[in-house]
C-alpha cells in the first residue's frame, strides 16, 4: 500500500484509523494522504460554493485546514510519521472520498457504529476504485 488516504471523521475511530493508516505508510515506504469533508450545510447553502452570508469561504477553509494538521499533529504524536498530506474539501463524504480514492491504493475509515458512518462504508466499499478498510478503536473490523 503506497499511497493511503484517510477520512478524518469527528469520531472515536477517525483516529484510530488515522494511526493504523499511518503505521502501514511507514511499513510500506507509502504516503498518507487525510482528507476531511466540509458538508454544504456547514455553508447554509446547496450547489456552488459560494456562501449567500458574505463571508470567506476560503477563510473558512484555511481555518479548518489548520485544525486538520493540528489534530493529525496530535494524533501521531510521537509516531514515526510518513509523508503525509492534507485537505479540506466542500462536498459530502462519499463525493469527496471518490474523487480523492481515484489515485489511492486504499481507503481507511473509522468504523462507528451510527447509521450514517455504516452507510459511508457501503457506499465506499461498493464504488470506490480501490479496497475499503475499517478501523475501529481495537484495530482492524
Amino acid at each position: 500500500m503506497r499511497k493511503i488516504l484517510v477520512c478524518l471523521r469527528q469520531n472515536d475511530s477517525s483516529g484510530a484509523a488515522l494511526r493504523w493508516a499511518a503505521e502501514r505508510a511507514v511499513a510500506d515506504g507509502g504516503t498518507l494522504h487525510v482528507v476531511t469533508a466540509v458538508p454544504p450545510v456547514v455553508l447554509g447553502c446547496a450547489g456552488p460554493f459560494v456562501s449567500p452570508l458574505g463571508f470567506d469561504t476560503d477563510a473558512l477553509l484555511r481555518g479548518l485546514q489548520e485544525h486538520q494538521i493540528s489534530v493529525v499533529a496530535e494524533l501521531l504524536a510521537g509516531s514515526t510519521l510518513p509523508e503525509i498530506g492534507c485537505a479540506v474539501v466542500f462536498g459530502s463524504e462519499f463525493d469527496v472520498l471518490r474523487s480523492a480514492a481515484r489515485d489511492m491504493d486504499v481507503v481507511v475509515l473509522g468504523a462507528s457504529r451510527g447509521l450514517r458512518s455504516r452507510h459511508l462504508h457501503r457506499r465506499c466499499s461498493r464504488y470506490l476504485p480501490c479496497p475499503v478498510v475499517s478501523v475501529g478503536s481495537a484495530g482492524l473490523v
